[in-house]
């Protein structure tokens, strides 16, 4: 809050016959009336001692007379400025009746009570007054505290919220695989062309053939591999009974002589049949299997 000065500078002129009274300066509070400061002007000034001022004595603003009741600052409009301050004319009495001096000290000194009591209020007020602004201050401070905590408190409650909403949304736990959801996508399909009731009796007969097609096929296809794997083991069977054969004719006839060819020649060539015997055996029975086997099914 800007402390205002009530101090103002102004000169004071004299005009009294059969004397000079040169112009004086003072700094004097513009609240108080011109009688008082006429006659603390007059006590300095023209040595002046008494209790009331002497006939005569007038304040005048260049031609209009001032009343002495009036303050210094209700009247400062109406004075002229000489040389930069404005100038009090004062009008005092050649000859004038001195009072006693006991009468004049106690008329400065309840002048200067008065003064002084006008300042110690302007100094209470000027104090009550700052203390007011730090209380609206501190008031205006702990509102806006408060305006900011409850921006906090809403943006923690939206986010809250937005972490809430984004939960919800989440679904709970594994997500369904791309395979099970083309299955189930294909048996709702399935299920729906069942149950269509606008269903086309020669398009359902020509779907149930080519159904039955492709199973036959497929039956003819798996009890070729069925065969062809039988072969494979026969096969197997065979070349191991040869081999067993070969090693058993083999350890016989490490044993004889060199001189015994023509016979081993001989029982080679039986063992030879009686392995070609074995075979075509073999073979025979896997085809009576296999054709048992295609007739059953």
């Amino acid at each position: 809050m800007a402390v205002h000065h009530h101090k103002m500078l102004v000169a004071i002129r004299c005009v009294s016959p059969g004397r000079m009274v040169p112009t004086t300066k003072l700094c004097v509070d513009e609240r108080a009336p011109l009688r008082s400061i006429i006659m603390a002007w007059a006590t300095a000034s023209l040595k002046f001692e008494g209790n009331l001022l002497p006939d005569g004595v007038g304040a005048f603003a260049s031609v209009d007379r001032l009343d002495m009741k009036a303050t210094l600052a209700a009247s400062r409009k109406s004075l002229p400025v000489r040389e930069g301050r404005p100038t009090l004319t004062v009008t005092w009495p050649s000859a004038s009746k001195q009072p006693e001096p006991q009468q004049a000290l106690a008329k400065v000194g309840v002048a200067t009570k008065s003064l002084e009591a006008m300042l110690s209020e302007e100094r209470q007020k000027e104090k009550e007054a700052k203390a007011a602004a730090k209380e609206r201050a501190a008031e205006k401070a702990k509102e806006r505290a408060a305006e900011k905590a409850k921006e906090r408190l809403q943006l923690e409650r939206a986010r809250a919220a937005k972490k809430k909403e984004a939960k919800k949304e989440k679904p709970k736990g594994r997500k369904p695989s791309t395979k099970s959801a083309k299955k189930r996508a294909k048996r709702k399909a399935k299920q729906a062309e069942e149950t269509d009731p606008a269903k086309d009796p020669a398009k359902e007969a020509a779907k149930e053939a080519a159904l039955q097609e492709k199973r036959e096929a497929k039956r003819k296809g798996l009890a070729e591999k069925a065969a062809k794997r039988k072969e494979k083991k026969a096969k197997v069977a065979i070349d191991s009974e040869t081999a067993a054969q070969q090693e058993a004719a083999r350890s016989t006839t490490c044993g004889s002589d060199s001189s015994s060819e023509s016979t081993n020649d001989s029982s080679s060539d039986s063992s030879s049949d009686s392995e070609d015997g074995a075979v075509a055996a073999a073979i025979a029975r896997y085809m009576d299997d296999s054709s048992g086997e295609e007739n059953a099914k």
